[in-house]
C-alpha cells in the first residue's frame, strides 16, 4: 500500500490529524522504521510520540523545558501541530486520540 492509499485510508475512518502528511506520519507507516526497545520492536514515531506526550505537557502545565535543547517549535514541525499553550496541548491530545482510536481499530481487525 502506497502512501496516499494510507492518508486516504486515514481520511476515510475520520482520523484528519493522521491524514496529514507530516514526518510523524510517514515514520509511522513506515515498517522499517524500528527500533528495539527493552528487547520488544518499537516503533520510532510511536516512541516519539508518547516522549513528545510528556514533554509537551510539562512544558504548557509546568512552563518547563524538558532539557535545554529542546524547542516547542521542533515538536509543532514534527507532528504537525499549531497553537500554543492550551490549545497546542489541546491539539496535541487530540493526534494521541486518533492514533489510540487507530491502534483499537487495527485489534479489532487482527482478532476479526
Amino acid at each position: 500500500m502506497n502512501k496516499k492509499e494510507q492518508y486516504t485510508i486515514m481520511t476515510n475512518l475520520g482520523l484528519p490529524m493522521l491524514a496529514q502528511k507530516t514526518q510523524f506520519t510517514d515514520e509511522l507507516f513506515d515498517q522499517d522504521n524500528v527500533f528495539q526497545m527493552n528487547g520488544n520492536p518499537m516503533n520510532r514515531a510511536v516512541y516519539n510520540l508518547m516522549v513528545s506526550k510528556r514533554d509537551i505537557s510539562l512544558y504548557v502545565n509546568n512552563n518547563m523545558k524538558p532539557h535545554r535543547n529542546w524547542y516547542v517549535t521542533d515538536v509543532k514541525k514534527y507532528f504537525g501541530i499549531k497553537g500554543n499553550g492550551k490549545n497546542l496541548l489541546d491539539r496535541f491530545l487530540a493526534l494521541v486520540k486518533e492514533y489510540e482510536d487507530l491502534q483499537e481499530a487495527s485489534e479489532q481487525l487482527d482478532n476479526y
